[in-house]
């Protein structure tokens, strides 16, 4: 409890009494994040930067405050790692994609509307649906045809 690390990333924070410090802070923020997305809305007193150790400290007026800190930096770290584990994953797929499959160039025509993967299935839908008003369409000739 009080402390969070960002695997791979080395960024780590924890509650210090009235202080949150966080190490590596500029692989998640930049000083203005910091300043408006942590010690703003905490209503912290000031920050401070060391840049032999890649450390910023906020400083607040309580000692549960850093805590929730602490919360909000683990809570953007977790965010972090699964936008970045998705892009990841999203290049990795475009580029098995890009090895096995054509690309199509700008302004080259797509393939024709026949062609397009759920066209026949609406095709036949509509091809069916329209059998079925002829159908109706008939049999009210032959009730009218027979009165």
């Amino acid at each position: 409890r009080g402390e969070g690390w960002l695997e791979g990333g080395g960024l780590s924070c924890r509650a210090m009494g009235n202080d949150f410090e966080i190490t590596n802070w500029a692989t998640l923020w930049s000083q203005e994040d910091l300043q408006t997305r942590l010690l703003e809305p905490l209503q912290g007193l000031k920050i401070t930067f060391a840049v032999e150790t890649a450390t910023a400290t906020l400083h607040f007026d309580n000692p549960h405050t850093p805590e929730r800190a602490v919360l909000i930096c683990n809570a953007s770290a977790e965010a972090h790692r699964v936008k970045y584990a998705e892009s990841s994953a999203i290049l990795e797929g475009s580029a098995i994609l890009s090895a096995g499959t054509p690309v199509q160039e700008k302004g080259a025509p797509g393939p024709r509307r026949s062609q397009r993967p759920g066209f026949q299935l609406r095709a036949e839908g509509a091809s069916a649906r329209r059998r079925a008003a002829e159908d109706e369409e008939d049999e009210d000739d032959e009730e009218s045809c027979g009165g």
